[in-house]
């Protein structure tokens, strides 16, 4: 079914003005009788109510402040609900953000929080970023400096993984761990922590 401008005559299809054939302020304009896109172009005067709306404000950007817009002639009808291409938006811990903005975020390894890189460290022999809460639970090396989780603990001094090898060794018959230069190393490599621990494994 067609709907004809009360203007200029024009004809419109109905289904057409729901389903995006025009703007959605044009299909308004077109269906209260007060002029259509045919009119404006063609130098008709409408009335002011019916010009071109100011663009849709989407979000504000909580970074850089920018006003994120939609224009007007990009929203349409689709049957009875608007229609129209979000523009990208992000969600951080400091709130929305637009596209260029989110180059300047990312997401901590640990806790899975979108942060912003002023707030978080990148753990280069990890290859992962960790943000500064979830930084609290790692502990440098005494001996390289390198930072990581879980530490291996001796006479007050924390030791990563790679530095602990050669450093601190477990004993097979308590799992104590102590300093390699303190422990006894068995006839098969096995290492104990004490004499006591070394006859007691002999006695078996």
């Amino acid at each position: 079914m067609n709907i004809h401008c009360q203007i200029c005559n024009e004809p419109w299809d109905d289904y057409g003005l729901r389903h995006g054939d025009v703007a959605a302020w044009e299909a308004d304009m077109i269906r209260a009788g007060n002029g259509c896109p045919c009119c404006m172009d063609n130098g008709f005067t409408i009335p002011d109510e019916y010009t071109k709306p100011e663009p849709l404000v989407v979000f504000n950007c909580t970074d850089c402040g920018e006003t994120i817009t939609v224009d007007q002639d990009e929203i349409r009808y689709y049957d009875k609900d608007l229609a129209f291409d979000e523009p990208p938006q992000y969600l951080t811990e400091d709130g929305v953000v637009c596209e260029d903005c989110y180059c300047d975020y990312s997401e901590c390894a640990d806790c899975g929080a979108t942060v912003h890189n002023n707030n978080s460290i990148y753990i280069q022999h990890l290859m992962k970023s960790v943000c500064y809460a979830c930084i609290e639970n790692y502990s440098s090396c005494d001996q390289c400096g390198q930072l990581e989780e879980n530490m291996t603990v001796v006479e007050n001094e924390c030791f990563c993984k790679s530095c602990a090898s050669s450093k601190v060794a477990d004993c097979v018959e308590c799992d104590k761990t102590i300093p390699i230069d303190e422990g006894i190393l068995g006839a098969d490599n096995e290492f104990y922590c004490s004499m006591e621990c070394y006859d007691k494994a002999k006695e078996i």
